[in-house]
């Protein structure tokens, strides 16, 4: 039995193991084969398990497609079963991966679930402040809206905005796709959330609203759960009220964004709206792939 400490230390052991996880080397032949039954057309050359090792590589250590064909003439010479791809074919293989995913969950709930909403703004293409600066000009960032399982810290879906679009306007769209993944009974948000329209709407969807109420709400009018929330803060305080209804849970949604961006950076390398999907919906699988291995 390991202690506390020496879990902590193993955590990124496990995920450097994960991160060049070369089991698919062995398996490219025989996934090719399956790939390639019955398909019409110019037959696929490059596994996908290949793929998916070439897009954790290139999204973790922000590396250019030119910088993974590199790579694939390195591991060609060491496995001679890997072919060496160009540049072009990495990135239309890497974006159609990721494309095939969006619009769906990247991670399925078993049973009930409580879920934290938060939002982050990302940089595009790495674009520094000194632009602003240099030419007088605002650039706008991206906002990132996550959905994220209270109990584990892991993404149940996502969605991008612009920084002109306010979080209760996508909290909406956010709760229906996290119910397609799992039975979510409760929703934490902070006061970025507190709409009677996004309140109303968790309501007649049977879900219990844990969303802190701005000073200045009403008692008397409004959706039953804001009027009772409010009472309670005004009559044992902001602390007491977050004990009882478990609104410290919010913090899990900054942990985990904090962790994301940690992971694979503040910004988007790709510059085409679908392509961030795309790359947006690739990170949060590898960001819910690590953070299971080291909890397993």
């Amino acid at each position: 039995m390991m202690s506390y400490w020496e879990r902590v230390g193993e955590r990124p052991i496990k995920r450097g193991m994960l991160i060049m996880d070369l089991d698919f080397v062995g398996n490219c032949r025989d996934e090719l084969v399956r790939m390639n039954w019955k398909k019409r057309g110019r037959p696929y050359r490059i596994a996908e398990s290949y793929v998916r090792f070439l897009a954790v590589i290139r999204y973790l250590f922000s590396l250019g497609y030119r910088q993974l064909e590199g790579l694939t003439r390195s591991l060609g010479r060491i496995f001679p079963t890997l072919p060496v791809i160009d540049y072009s074919w990495i990135r239309r293989r890497i974006v159609l991966l990721g494309e095939d995913f969006v619009g769906y969950s990247p991670r399925s709930v078993d049973g009930p679930v409580v879920i934290v909403l938060d939002s982050t703004g990302v940089k595009v293409c790495r674009s520094g402040s000194w632009l602003e600066r240099r030419y007088s000009r605002r650039r706008g960032y991206l906002k990132m809206h996550f959905a994220i399982d209270a109990r584990t810290g892991e993404i149940v879906y996502f969605e991008r905005t612009t920084d002109r679009v306010h979080d209760s306007e996508a909290a909406r769209r956010m709760v229906d796709r996290s119910m397609k993944a799992g039975n979510v009974i409760k929703v934490i948000g902070d006061g970025a959330y507190d709409s009677i329209r996004l309140i109303r709407h968790l309501e007649r969807r049977g879900i219990e609203p844990i969303i802190r109420p701005r000073r200045n709400a009403r008692t008397d009018r409004g959706p039953p759960s804001r009027r009772s929330a409010a009472r309670m803060i005004r009559d044992y305080g902001y602390r007491a009220w977050s004990r009882i209804v478990g609104y410290g849970g919010r913090r899990m949604a900054e942990t985990a964004i904090s962790r994301l961006k940690a992971l694979s950076g503040e910004h988007l390398l790709s510059r085409k709206p679908r392509w961030m999907d795309s790359e947006m919906t690739i990170k949060a699988f590898i960001y819910n792939m690590l953070l299971r291995a080291v909890t397993t």
